[in-house]
């Protein structure tokens, strides 16, 4: 088939999970003479499961087609997504293992217009609605060949061509939004479904602009407060963009981005973290997307023989700068400021906070910023801040250099 010409020359990994969607893809990509491989998830959360386990199992068995079967249990939280971040580990660890090109799934032209009325409900703001044919899933290549089939027409092909297929009877449970979803698509009209997918490719038409006209800006992780507030009213879809392209969840609420709008333009500065890594903050006129500063802790020795001065690398600033301390104080042990500020004298602390403004230093690079501690964890030195403690007769000449 057409379909699948573009990904013929290349290795896949298929998640196949017995239903109709998927054996179709799967009778197709063997018709064609793909070279893949197959990955099965038995979830055990219905009777008929093994049913659908033995049906793919025969399929691979019969044509000699290597194939991998999962058990999935006692899955925590949200079963539906939960199903789905498994099911996608299993196959990552398959491509990576077998070399695969990347991933195919079944997903079709009714699971499309599904996720775009989920997305609706919701009231998401995405960087697409629906389903992309090619997307990037955590690095891995992910491909639906099929969005252009609607679930009707892969029954019917099943049927032609004798394929064996299950139905999940979960998938009738209204329990589920997606269920609920896919109950109203079944009674609606052609000319509805059609005018939804219109409306949801004219949303994608938009996107696909604005990326292209921002596309520079996108791929920058900072930028000025003037030039965020030169964007006058496309900023709601650059910023929801720009946000996704950088590390934030893939939906983002209209009013989530209105409150940081309205922080961004109004407050001198801000830190909001994205995720468990990253964090948006506006410092200085400038905002940007950083990663969560992780703590250190460096032990330095010192030598039986001390033939040269001790130095210690440090990027942040050029030049040197000398501290002395006694022998009697090592090992040194450097730490960052973050992990060490709540402890500090006060005196200290706004002195400080005082030198970090005064020096303009972004909140990362203060966070990061290294504090030289004796043997009894007495602090000795601040990295170029020119307060200096503990100095002794009996002493050592330290550098910090670039």
């Amino acid at each position: 088939m057409t379909i699948l010409k573009a990904y013929k020359d290349l290795k896949w990994v298929l998640a196949v999970s017995g239903g109709p969607d998927s054996m179709a893809l799967l009778d197709l990509c063997y018709k064609q003479g793909m070279v893949f491989e197959v990955v099965h998830v038995n979830y055990h959360k219905r009777e008929t499961a093994d049913r659908d386990q033995r049906i793919v199992e025969n399929y691979c068995i019969e044509r000699s087609i290597k194939y991998h079967v999962f058990h999935a249990l006692n899955l925590e939280g949200n079963f539906q997504m939960a199903a789905r971040e498994y099911r996608y580990e299993k196959c990552r660890s398959v491509i990576h293992s077998s070399h695969a090109d990347g991933m195919m799934v079944a997903h079709h032209k009714d699971d499309d217009l599904e996720t775009y009325l989920f997305q609706k409900q919701r009231k998401s703001c995405v960087t697409w609605y629906g389903l992309k044919t090619e997307t990037d899933m955590k690095g891995v290549r992910l491909i639906r060949p099929l969005l252009t089939m609607n679930k009707q027409s892969l029954i019917d092909y099943c049927e032609l061509h004798r394929v064996p297929y299950g139905l999940d009877e979960s998938n009738f449970s209204l329990y589920y939004t997606r269920n609920q979803l896919r109950r109203a698509i079944e009674g609606m009209t052609e000319d509805q479904i059609d005018a939804l997918h219109e409306e949801k490719n004219i949303l994608n038409n938009e996107r696909q602009k604005l990326q292209m006209l921002y596309q520079t800006q996108l791929n920058q992780s900072s930028f000025s407060e003037e030039e965020y507030i030169n964007l006058g009213k496309g900023w709601p879809m650059f910023l929801m963009h720009w946000l996704i392209q950088h590390g934030a969840k893939q939906a983002l609420s209209n009013a989530y981005l209105v409150e940081l709008d309205r922080q961004l333009k109004e407050a001198q500065s801000i830190v909001h973290p994205l995720n468990d890594t990253l964090r948006l903050i506006k410092q200085y006129k400038r905002i940007s997307v950083v990663p969560q500063v992780s703590d250190y802790s460096i032990s330095v020795q010192l030598k039986e023989e001390l033939t040269s001065p001790i130095r210690f690398q440090y990027k942040k600033f050029d030049g040197s700068q000398m501290f002395l301390c006694q022998t009697s104080d090592f090992p040194l042990v450097i730490r960052n400021y973050r992990q060490v500020i709540k402890n500090l004298n006060p005196t200290i602390r706004r002195s400080c906070q005082r030198w970090f403004i005064k020096h303009k230093i972004p909140l990362e690079q203060r966070e990061s910023w290294p504090l030289v501690f004796n043997t009894t964890n007495e602090l000795i030195y601040i990295s170029h801040h020119k307060q200096q403690l503990g100095v002794s007769t009996d002493t050592i000449e330290c550098y910090m250099i670039k």
